[in-house]
């Protein structure tokens, strides 16, 4: 490729927030609608059914969606930066997934301009739901479905390591395209299993949790009492949807009078 040539773009990395296409800014809507390709892709949180039909309607754009290994790969949006404006459409805020990092890298060696038209982010959406102060919370976990041959249990490990901080820990719950968003009492067992196998200990009957669905969305639920009182098993009702845990460390005086808003077990 001749970078000085094929260099046009600019290429948009647009947010899409956190529940549907209303999440977006206008910014971000009237740029996209200016875009020549935009391309989209849901495997890093999950959107309100339709978003996408509804999107394409508003901006008068076709909206083509990306597999996973077609964003990593980065040739298809790259080669549409060479013909013009291009925009990725990315769930949540664009520079929260390490990949998009990597795109804005090879845009940058090809002098492809890159503009970000950020959103809302579960990061900050989860503990502010939960009345927890964003700069006690450590670094975030990511619980994802064990499958034969992968069976992580680092995250434990970093629940300890916030912990011993005195931060929280977000942790994010795996969204599989076949088994569909991990539901909260299959990540709380994943934690009790991993312990067993030697982990740090850091969820006990006693231990105090949030758990939070749909977040930013209009049916947004946040629970809140310890692990032994959570209502919810696997072959229970438990909400259906994206969902996150926060594991907190010490809390401050508001946080838990938060805590005590949401326990309805007290």
């Amino acid at each position: 490729m001749n970078e000085n040539k094929n260099s046009k773009g600019p290429l948009f990395l647009a947010g899409l927030g956190l529940c549907d296409e209303n999440d977006m800014s206008m910014r971000a809507i009237e740029v996209v609608r200016t875009c020549r390709t935009v391309f989209a892709e849901n495997y890093t949180n999950m959107m309100r059914e339709g978003t996408l039909r509804r999107l394409e309607e508003r901006i008068g754009r076709k909206i083509v969606l990306l597999a996973r290994e077609e964003v990593e790969e980065e040739k298809k949006i790259l080669e549409a930066c060479a013909l013009g404006p291009t925009a990725l459409l990315v769930p949540g805020d664009p520079m929260t997934a390490t990949t998009h990092n990597s795109l804005v890298a090879a845009a940058n060696l090809r002098h492809i301009q890159v503009h970000i038209l950020h959103a809302a982010s579960i990061f900050t959406a989860a503990p502010g739901a939960a009345g927890l102060q964003i700069y006690k919370m450590g670094k975030t976990a990511t619980i994802t479905y064990w499958r034969k041959n992968y069976e992580p249990t680092s995250f434990v490990d970093l629940v300890a390591e916030n912990q011993a901080r005195g931060a929280h820990t977000l942790c994010l719950l795996d969204i599989d395209p076949k088994l569909g968003p991990m539901k909260p009492s299959h990540a709380l067992e994943l934690i009790e299993k991993a312990q067993s196998r030697g982990n740090m200990a850091v969820l006990s009957p006693e231990t105090r949790i949030f758990v939070l669905w749909h977040v930013g969305w209009p049916d947004q639920k946040v629970w809140a009492g310890t692990r032994e009182k959570y209502p919810f098993s696997a072959d229970a009702n438990e909400p259906a949807g994206p969902a996150a845990i926060i594991i907190p460390s010490k809390m401050h005086f508001a946080e838990e009078e938060s805590f005590l808003s949401f326990n309805s077990s007290r």
